[in-house]
């Protein structure tokens, strides 16, 4: 049985993720849906 107060390897890995991601800067996307970005930035990373 695991102590309640020590997180879990995947709950580290989680919050090591989201530590990074907070880091990151926020981007406006105007109208374009986070999607669309996303599939934009896959589609020119392929075309390179």
């Amino acid at each position: 049985m695991s102590d309640k107060h020590t997180p879990e390897p995947e709950n580290v890995k989680r919050s090591e993720a989201l530590a990074r991601l907070t880091k990151l800067p926020r981007v406006d996307t105007g109208q374009e849906s986070v999607a669309d970005a996303v599939r934009a930035e896959r589609d020119s990373a392929a075309l390179t």
